[in-house]
């Protein structure tokens, strides 16, 4: 999720965005990008722990009963602490009546309700940015031109230059091997011939396990380095993985151009 979108979520949390605001946003967008922009809100909301009464008050904030089937969508009943159930993330699923807006607008109110929760408890100790004063779009706007700075000056150090540009070539081939998976085969003609590989042949060399070496390559990779900006400047280790890929996707824009948050 780009910090642009973390923000408008958390401005949202404290009412300074309405629900028109974020929906007039997410409806502006095509089906593909939306559908990415959703899982990146569902990961987001759920990364928290949400409680039954969470659940609960978003639910009647949005008017939705439990045996709707927005709420069997999301699979809400498993997303609060203690559950026993498997998180289960609809990234492929159609949503009820092939909307997104809806589902969209009810994770939107579980998140408010449990922020605004946490925001009670934090406001006045924390340090952390999301539980800053959004009521002026100064606060947002300053937020933003630090993380910009800093981005632009950790891209600007030689220091650590191969080992993004290492990361940004990793992270396109993954996407690459993942938007191929996804791509129906073109249509062929009837086959009469089959060749069959043994088990030992289907675990040495799959497409899926290329993309998951790949990605564990470049998340040891990400882990070294963040330790090492963590040192350097001493910041919440939430904003440093944020920088490190803000300036990944930074890289990727420069030689394939396409980042990590595109579409």
């Amino acid at each position: 999720m780009s910090l642009e979108e973390e923000i408008a979520i958390n401005q949202f949390g404290q009412g300074a965005l309405s629900e028109a605001d974020m929906l007039g946003s997410f409806t502006q967008l095509d089906a593909s990008t939306q559908r990415k922009q959703f899982v990146r809100l569902y990961l987001y909301v759920t990364s928290h722990k949400l409680t039954a009464s969470d659940i609960d008050q978003a639910l009647a904030a949005c008017s939705l009963t439990t045996e709707d089937p927005v709420n069997t969508y999301l699979n809400l009943p498993y997303l609060k602490v203690g559950s026993r159930g498997v998180l289960y993330i609809p990234h492929t699923e159609e949503p009820p009546e092939g909307d997104l807006a809806k589902p969209y607008t009810v994770l939107l109110y579980v998140f408010r309700v449990n922020y605004q929760r946490r925001y009670a408890e934090e406001k006045d100790n924390s340090t952390m940015w999301w539980y800053r004063d959004f009521s002026t779009n100064e606060t947002a706007q300053a937020i933003l031109d630090t993380h910009h700075r800093l981005t632009e000056e950790i891209y600007a150090n030689a220091s650590f230059r191969s080992e993004f540009m290492t990361m940004a070539k990793l992270w396109h081939a993954h996407d690459l091997l993942v938007k191929a998976s996804h791509q129906d085969p073109p249509p062929t003609e009837p086959q009469t011939h089959f060749d069959f590989v043994r088990y030992d042949e289907i675990s040495y060399d799959p497409s899926w396990a290329k993309a998951s070496q790949r990605m564990q390559a470049c998340a040891l990779l990400r882990s070294s380095v963040e330790k090492a900006l963590l040192k350097q400047y001493g910041l919440d280790i939430n904003e440093i993985r944020r920088l490190t890929l803000d300036v990944i996707s930074r890289h990727m824009q420069e030689m394939y151009s396409s980042g990590i948050y595109d579409g």
